[in-house]
């Protein structure tokens, strides 16, 4: 199991002043990310929002714990809190908009609105945890082992515009710590942390602005929650280890 430490100790000036805001939720896993940008670079506010744990919160809480075991009851220095849905509200876009900020790193809040996301001079870069030319919307990496595709799994950086995980495309990358004993959450999990690595690894290029990005040819099928149904978990769960056994071999 890869467990998330912050990895990166070098602290990275802003060099010309880049205003850096970030938008998440308050599970751990959504906080980290917080966390390694507040500890990596200056972050002027973080905005969290209140979400619930989900349908799958028990098994995932627990995982998340040991992923993530630094992050229990740490906040940043300088946050706004607002309610599950309330992240495109007036209070929020004005209390952004004091801000004046650069970038919006954003990872695991509400779909964001054009109020929000053209506010940043750059942009809002965001995580989804899965190759988007394959799989957009919610738990990709699932939907990825439900199509016995584990080389399909994989998490992407974009800018957010008015699609759902279309933006333009900044980075790519694949988990490669996967294991045959993982399940669903470790999965999920490693993969977030894929993710957290593209930007880490290339932040100091992200804040220089020298930002190249390509656009989405062809989208991948767009997921919601309710897709993800009883029976389709199940059947995911008999054949993982087989999957994920024939790929890592």
């Amino acid at each position: 199991m890869q467990i998330w430490r912050g990895f990166y100790e070098t602290r990275l000036s802003t060099g010309r002043n880049v205003r850096i805001v970030v938008i998440t939720s308050n599970h751990l896993r959504h906080l980290a990310y917080a966390k390694m940008l507040h500890d990596r670079t200056t972050v002027s506010k973080v905005f969290i929002e209140e979400k619930s744990a989900g349908s799958r919160s028990g098994s995932l809480q627990l995982k998340e714990r040991e992923y993530f075991p630094t992050i229990s009851g740490w906040m940043p220095d300088s946050y706004v809190g607002c309610r599950n849905g309330e992240i495109n509200s007036l209070r929020i876009q004005e209390e952004i908009k004091k801000q004046a900020p650069d970038i919006i790193f954003v990872f695991g809040s509400s779909l964001l609105k054009e109020n929000i996301y053209s506010i940043p001079k750059v942009g809002c870069i965001n995580i989804h945890t899965g190759l988007v030319q394959y799989y957009r919307g919610v738990d990709s990496s699932f939907w990825a082992l439900h199509d016995s595709r584990p080389d399909r799994i994989g998490a992407t950086v974009h800018f957010i515009d008015k699609s759902i995980d279309a933006g333009e495309i900044i980075f790519q990358g694949k988990p490669d710590i996967l294991s045959k004993t993982d399940n669903l959450d470790d999965v999920f999990l490693k993969n977030c942390i894929c993710g957290f690595n593209l930007v880490c690894e290339n932040l100091e290029t992200l804040l220089a602005g020298n930002i190249e990005t390509r656009r989405l040819v062809e989208r991948g099928k767009l997921y919601q929650i309710k897709d993800k149904t009883p029976e389709k978990i199940a059947e995911v769960e008999t054949k993982l280890s087989r999957i994920l056994g024939d790929y890592c071999d």
